[in-house]
């Protein structure tokens, strides 16, 4: 549900019914919904481990759940996420908005479903200053936020998805806010 929550952020969710399974771990990513992941029972992604999937070679009348900071800096740091934020301010709403108040309204509506409060604003512009300058980013042009290198991928997973690696650049400053607010209580 969480990978799927994330797809929805980033307005690539593929709703398809029924098909050939998917890798949902590795690059590049499919945005079929997880219940179409192919499950390598012999060997378990690193994913799945963290967030407790059943395990398929056993049978399980309850799952296990559990709430560890590794979930969180294994999520944080993960090529996907990445994808997903860079995804989330390419989406039309954000992308022509016409300043940074709008960027942050449109921000807000897509990962929370809401506008911002004045006080949430108000901090949400603080952010994108302070990352503004850290990043030498002057102009929202100027951030390139529509570009970044993708190379082909040559996965060695046992189901290949079609696509593009995920540019590893760093993050500038509307993708670090909108990665913050992906992490938020709220969101989550």
């Amino acid at each position: 549900s969480v990978r799927d929550s994330l797809l929805v952020f980033s307005g690539q969710l593929d709703r398809s019914i029924g098909g050939k399974p998917v890798n949902v771990t590795e690059e590049p990513y499919s945005f079929r919904r997880s219940v179409y992941g192919y499950m390598d029972r012999g060997n378990m992604p690193e994913l799945m481990a963290h967030f407790d999937v059943s395990r398929p070679d056993m049978t399980n009348s309850k799952r296990t759940s559990t709430v560890v900071p590794q979930q969180a800096l294994f999520l944080m740091n993960s090529p996907m996420n990445v994808d997903v934020v860079r995804r989330i301010v390419n989406r039309p709403e954000f992308s022509s908005a016409r300043d940074d108040r709008a960027r942050i309204l449109a921000l807000h509506r897509i990962i929370f479903q809401r506008t911002p409060t004045k006080d949430e604003f108000q901090l949400g512009w603080k952010f994108i200053q302070i990352e503004a300058q850290d990043t030498d980013a002057n102009s929202f042009a100027a951030r390139n936020i529509n570009k970044g290198g993708r190379d082909r991928m040559d996965a060695r997973a046992e189901i290949k998805n079609d696509g593009f690696r995920v540019s590893r650049r760093a993050l500038n400053a509307w993708e670090t806010y909108a990665q913050a607010l992906l992490f938020s209580n709220e969101a989550a």
